[in-house]
């Protein structure tokens, strides 16, 4: 019974997954760029983020049954990875990525996951409650 559950969960996720993929090639399939409005990129840029939260998020419990010292920080994992991924993907679609601003960031993005990873009374990306 138990297999059959997490069966079901996985093919939920799949679907998940599937259908933000499909919103996306819709999105940027028909959507000019240089011609649409801020709205419209946002929309397709939170699109994006949803769609790389789902895949880090699979990916991430997948890695737990593989490495169990990540079962605890699970949460903040998936928050910083897509918090990465989501500011790289923004400055590149603003052609503002190069090497020198990826040097600059970094330091940034160091101290984000010690922030993260600090434990504080009042932490709530961790509290399961």
């Amino acid at each position: 019974m138990n297999y059959l559950k997490s069966l079901r969960s996985h093919i939920n996720k799949i679907w998940r997954i599937l259908l933000l993929v499909c919103l996306d090639c819709l999105v940027f399939l028909t959507i000019d760029p240089r011609k649409a409005s801020s709205f419209v990129l946002m929309t397709g840029l939170v699109l994006i983020i949803a769609t790389l939260y789902v895949l880090i998020s699979w990916s991430v419990n997948l890695l737990t049954n593989i490495i169990p010292a990540l079962e605890k920080r699970q949460r903040r994992v998936k928050v910083l990875l897509v918090m990465v991924a989501a500011f790289l993907i923004g400055l590149r679609s603003l052609g503002q990525l190069t090497a020198k601003d990826f040097i600059a960031v970094a330091p940034l993005i160091v101290v984000g996951y010690f922030y993260l990873t600090y434990p504080h009374k009042n932490n709530q990306l961790d509290n399961h409650k």
